[in-house]
């Protein structure tokens, strides 16, 4: 149990002694991110009962957090998820920290120290967010007026002018003060455009209750190198906001970039709008999709469930044929049929060549769970006559069933 210390005695940091500087190797990832969850873990303890002292370890953490990783071979994406991760979280427990202004004051001026000195990005975040961390307007402001005269120099330089660490904090400080219209007249400054500059802009026209225009701000916004997807993103908030789902929805949602499987893509997309029946969803995601993507939502169909749509898809557009297989396997005592014709798919594309790094036991699958299926059903030899069609016309699929279907 943590319990809160006297001033005279600070608390005593576990992730201190681990975060020393140089302390990670270069194939030391794996064992940063666990030490950079178990720094986390502890702060997120330590804010729920003396927020004074969580203040200092999370500016300890922002402090020695680069030094200690900065030999990491970061090439895999690891360390810098694990550190976003962290740095996220760190700057939400900040933020509702109830601490004293002039505490918070002296914290942040650490903060941005660790901010200024960061040479690889890893406190990235910290910039984006630091009107969030002022906590109040009043800090916000002040940091804004600190901020202002190097920005302006450096911009008024050109394209040919170099980088200020703190332009993002700059333009999140005067968001978090309130002084949208003069945000928005700084940005115009800048030398080139640049979405990590005016979305702040856009943040200030929606607070202004100037929404159409945050839109059409946010359109003309993207630089050379800019993801159109962050601004689809920010768009779509927008007119959810407004309560204009559907145009939502149809400009922006069905478009917008995601990570993971297909299959995440349709039930994120079904949790956004709750308003659409999920089948509308699927058949638009479809729609939308090149054709030879067109059998990826196979796992969506299943899901909803839309067994016959699913059945067409894995039957006429190329699928996965391992996870075809589980399909059909997961499905052969409730539904033997729809398991037969899965498996028959599955033969049908793995005979086709698709598939990845397939062993023999995947392609003797399906072949197994199909035939299985059509005992159920009555059907074992018209079936079995089915793969066997399908299997020979791919010699290595043959080889490898040809034991269950001579």
């Amino acid at each position: 149990m943590i319990t809160k210390q006297s001033k005279s005695a600070p608390y005593k940091w576990v992730f201190k002694s681990h975060f020393r500087a140089k302390a990670f190797s270069w194939k030391a990832s794996t064992l940063a991110g666990k030490r950079i969850a178990e720094a986390v873990k502890e702060i997120s303890k330590v804010a729920k009962v003396d927020p004074e002292a969580a203040g200092e370890g999370i500016v300890l953490f922002f402090e020695k957090l680069v030094p200690a990783i900065e030999q990491i071979d970061s090439s895999s994406g690891s360390i810098g998820n694990a550190t976003n991760k962290a740095v996220e979280r760190l700057s939400e427990i900040f933020k509702s920290l109830t601490i004293e202004i002039q505490l918070r004051k002296t914290l942040l001026e650490r903060i941005f120290q660790a901010f200024e000195n960061d040479g690889y990005g890893y406190l990235d975040h910290l910039g984006n967010s630091w009107g969030d961390l002022c906590g109040i307007p009043e800090i916000a402001q002040e940091w804004a007026d600190t901020l202002l005269p190097t920005l302006l120099m450096v911009w008024s330089q050109g394209k040919s002018g170099g980088y200020f660490q703190g332009s993002f904090a700059y333009l999140s400080a005067m968001l978090a003060a309130g002084r949208h219209q003069e945000l928005l007249e700084v940005i115009e400054k800048a030398p080139y455009i640049h979405w990590g500059y005016r979305k702040f802009g856009v943040s200030a026209l929606v607070a202004m209750g100037r929404p159409d225009e945050a839109i059409a701000y946010a359109q003309a916004s993207l630089g050379f190198n800019d993801s159109q997807n962050r601004m689809n993103a920010v768009c779509e908030e927008i007119l959810i906001y407004q309560g204009k789902w559907k145009e939502a929805y149809q400009e922006y949602g069905l478009y917008a970039e995601w990570s993971g499987s297909y299959l995440q893509r349709f039930r994120n997309l079904a949790k956004q709008y709750p308003q659409i029946p999920k089948e509308e969803i699927l058949e638009d995601l479809i729609n939308t999709s090149i054709p030879e993507d067109t059998g990826k939502w196979f796992a969506s169909a299943k899901e909803i469930p839309n067994l016959e749509l699913a059945l067409s898809l894995c039957t006429h557009h190329a699928c996965d044929p391992t996870t075809l297989n589980r399909a059909a396997r997961d499905s052969l005592e409730t539904n033997p049929e729809f398991a037969l014709g899965v498996a028959l798919a599955s033969l049908k594309w793995i005979s086709k060549g698709y598939g990845y790094e397939l062993i023999g036991y995947d392609i003797r699958q399906p072949v197994e769970i199909g035939l299985a299926a059509a005992q159920v059903l009555g059907k074992r030899e018209e079936a079995k006559e089915e793969f066997r069609k399908l299997a020979m016309t791919s010699p290595q699929t043959w080889a490898s069933t040809k034991s269950l279907l001579a």
